[in-house]
């Protein structure tokens, strides 16, 4: 089995590489935690307006509150 943080890695390296995404359907994710949540700030904080976490079991406050460095905050945000 491979570790989880190898999971998240590769899933960051993956969206890194994609240009102007605006929406982000993550629900149900069991690998989005806290980490994955403050590198998805930083990466695409000039580009993400939506995005879905629901459901998603290794999100804390610490993630969400990453979610601040985002510039333009959110039209919609659902968790």
């Amino acid at each position: 089995m491979i570790p989880t943080c190898i999971h998240t890695c590769i899933y960051l390296i993956i969206l890194v590489g994609c240009a102007n995404i605006k929406a982000m359907y993550l629900a149900k994710c069991r690998y989005v935690d806290d980490w994955f949540l403050s590198r998805l700030a930083y990466e695409f904080q000039d580009q993400l307006l939506f995005l879905d976490l629901s459901e998603c079991p290794s999100v804390g406050i610490t993630g969400i509150l990453a979610l601040c460095r985002l510039k333009y905050g959110f039209k919609r945000f659902r968790d």
